[in-house]
Protein backbone atom coordinates (compact mmCIF):
# COMPACT_ATOMS: atom_id res chain seq x y z
CA UNK A 1 0.00 0.00 0.00
CA UNK A 2 1.21 3.40 -1.01
CA UNK A 3 -0.12 6.59 0.50
CA UNK A 4 0.82 10.12 -0.37
CA UNK A 5 0.17 13.35 1.19
CA UNK A 6 0.02 16.71 -1.14
CA UNK A 7 0.04 19.56 1.30
CA UNK A 8 -1.00 23.31 -0.08
CA UNK A 9 -2.60 21.94 -3.19
CA UNK A 10 -3.67 24.63 -5.66
CA UNK A 11 -6.11 22.28 -7.55
CA UNK A 12 -7.15 19.07 -6.09
CA UNK A 13 -8.54 17.61 -9.15
CA UNK A 14 -4.98 18.06 -10.76
CA UNK A 15 -2.97 16.43 -7.62
CA UNK A 16 -4.91 13.29 -8.06
CA UNK A 17 -3.82 13.23 -11.99
CA UNK A 18 -0.46 13.82 -10.76
CA UNK A 19 -0.58 11.01 -7.63
CA UNK A 20 -1.91 8.71 -10.05
CA UNK A 21 0.59 9.30 -13.14
CA UNK A 22 3.31 9.42 -10.04
CA UNK A 23 2.39 6.02 -8.43
CA UNK A 24 1.54 4.32 -11.75
CA UNK A 25 3.52 6.26 -14.72
CA UNK A 26 1.55 7.99 -17.81
CA UNK A 27 2.51 4.81 -20.49
CA UNK A 28 -1.10 3.21 -19.49
CA UNK A 29 -4.52 5.01 -19.51
CA UNK A 30 -5.34 4.46 -15.54
CA UNK A 31 -8.57 6.95 -14.60
CA UNK A 32 -10.97 7.22 -11.53
CA UNK A 33 -14.26 5.94 -11.79
CA UNK A 34 -16.91 6.54 -9.13
CA UNK A 35 -19.59 3.96 -7.60
CA UNK A 36 -23.03 4.53 -7.09
CA UNK A 37 -22.28 5.65 -3.23
CA UNK A 38 -19.09 7.66 -4.37
CA UNK A 39 -16.53 5.42 -3.90
CA UNK A 40 -13.44 6.08 -6.36
CA UNK A 41 -12.55 2.70 -8.46
CA UNK A 42 -9.29 3.13 -10.03
CA UNK A 43 -9.58 1.63 -13.46
CA UNK A 44 -7.12 0.85 -16.60
CA UNK A 45 -8.38 0.36 -19.92
CA UNK A 46 -11.89 -0.12 -18.85
CA UNK A 47 -10.92 -2.88 -15.83
CA UNK A 48 -10.08 -2.79 -12.13
CA UNK A 49 -6.70 -1.63 -11.50
CA UNK A 50 -6.40 -1.59 -8.15
CA UNK A 51 -7.78 0.69 -5.04
CA UNK A 52 -7.77 4.00 -4.10
CA UNK A 53 -8.93 6.34 -1.56
CA UNK A 54 -9.12 9.94 -1.33
CA UNK A 55 -9.68 12.61 1.58
CA UNK A 56 -8.74 16.23 1.54
CA UNK A 57 -9.14 18.55 4.58
CA UNK A 58 -7.90 22.77 4.28
CA UNK A 59 -6.15 22.42 0.93
CA UNK A 60 -3.82 19.03 1.65
CA UNK A 61 -4.71 16.12 -0.32
CA UNK A 62 -4.46 12.57 0.80
CA UNK A 63 -4.11 9.70 -1.45
CA UNK A 64 -3.77 5.47 -0.58
CA UNK A 65 -3.06 3.43 -3.60
CA UNK A 66 -3.69 -0.34 -2.55
CA UNK A 67 -4.15 -4.28 -4.12
CA UNK A 68 -6.93 -4.48 -1.60
CA UNK A 69 -9.65 -2.56 -0.52
CA UNK A 70 -8.44 0.66 1.12
CA UNK A 71 -9.49 3.27 3.07
CA UNK A 72 -7.86 6.89 4.73
CA UNK A 73 -9.12 10.23 6.20
CA UNK A 74 -7.11 12.98 6.76
CA UNK A 75 -8.02 15.74 8.98
CA UNK A 76 -7.00 18.95 10.55
CA UNK A 77 -5.80 18.73 13.97
CA UNK A 78 -7.64 21.35 15.46
CA UNK A 79 -11.23 20.38 13.76
CA UNK A 80 -14.17 20.00 16.11
CA UNK A 81 -16.62 17.27 15.28
CA UNK A 82 -19.76 17.56 17.34
CA UNK A 83 -20.31 13.06 17.29
CA UNK A 84 -16.87 12.54 18.08
CA UNK A 85 -14.61 13.89 20.85
CA UNK A 86 -11.23 12.99 19.63
CA UNK A 87 -10.12 13.73 15.90
CA UNK A 88 -8.26 10.73 16.16
CA UNK A 89 -11.04 8.47 16.80
CA UNK A 90 -13.32 10.38 13.98
CA UNK A 91 -10.71 9.59 10.96
CA UNK A 92 -10.44 6.21 12.05
CA UNK A 93 -14.20 5.91 11.38
CA UNK A 94 -13.96 7.87 8.23
CA UNK A 95 -11.10 5.30 6.91
CA UNK A 96 -13.07 2.73 8.04
CA UNK A 97 -16.10 3.30 6.30
CA UNK A 98 -14.20 4.38 2.89
CA UNK A 99 -12.47 0.69 3.02
CA UNK A 100 -16.22 -0.62 3.51
CA UNK A 101 -17.20 1.42 1.09
CA UNK A 102 -20.82 1.62 3.43
CA UNK A 103 -19.82 5.37 4.00
CA UNK A 104 -21.11 7.18 7.16
CA UNK A 105 -24.14 6.52 9.25
CA UNK A 106 -25.01 6.69 12.90
CA UNK A 107 -24.14 3.09 13.51
CA UNK A 108 -20.29 3.74 11.74
CA UNK A 109 -19.91 6.81 14.95
CA UNK A 110 -20.67 3.61 17.62
CA UNK A 111 -19.55 0.72 15.85
CA UNK A 112 -16.43 -1.25 17.20
CA UNK A 113 -13.63 -0.81 14.53
CA UNK A 114 -11.41 -3.72 13.46
CA UNK A 115 -8.35 -1.77 15.02
CA UNK A 116 -5.68 -4.52 13.66
CA UNK A 117 -6.38 -2.63 10.44
CA UNK A 118 -6.28 0.68 11.27
CA UNK A 119 -3.08 3.06 11.62
CA UNK A 120 -3.10 6.32 12.29
CA UNK A 121 -0.20 9.24 12.02
CA UNK A 122 -0.50 12.61 13.05
CA UNK A 123 2.09 15.75 11.80
CA UNK A 124 2.14 19.08 13.04
CA UNK A 125 -1.26 20.16 11.31
CA UNK A 126 -2.98 16.69 10.28
CA UNK A 127 -3.92 13.49 11.62
CA UNK A 128 -4.39 10.57 8.86
CA UNK A 129 -5.88 7.34 9.10
CA UNK A 130 -5.43 4.62 7.08
CA UNK A 131 -7.58 1.13 7.02
CA UNK A 132 -6.84 -1.65 4.88
CA UNK A 133 -5.22 -5.31 5.07
CA UNK A 134 -2.21 -4.43 3.35
CA UNK A 135 1.21 -3.55 5.16
CA UNK A 136 2.15 0.29 4.12
CA UNK A 137 5.43 0.07 1.83
CA UNK A 138 4.94 4.20 1.05
CA UNK A 139 4.42 7.22 3.08
CA UNK A 140 5.85 10.11 0.87
CA UNK A 141 4.40 14.22 1.36
CA UNK A 142 4.58 16.32 -1.46
CA UNK A 143 3.84 20.06 -1.22
CA UNK A 144 1.57 21.13 -4.06
CA UNK A 145 2.69 18.22 -6.42
CA UNK A 146 6.68 18.58 -5.73
CA UNK A 147 8.50 15.77 -2.90
CA UNK A 148 9.17 17.14 0.26
CA UNK A 149 13.09 16.79 1.03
Amino acid sequence: MKIYINKHCSDISLAKKFLIELNFGTDKNYCMEYSDNGKPNLVCDGKQAGFISISHSDGTLAMAFSDKPVGIDIESKDRKISVCPYIEDWTKIEAYCKYTGEGLSKKAVSMKLPEHLIKTFYSDEYVVSVCGEEEIDTIATLIDNRLAQ
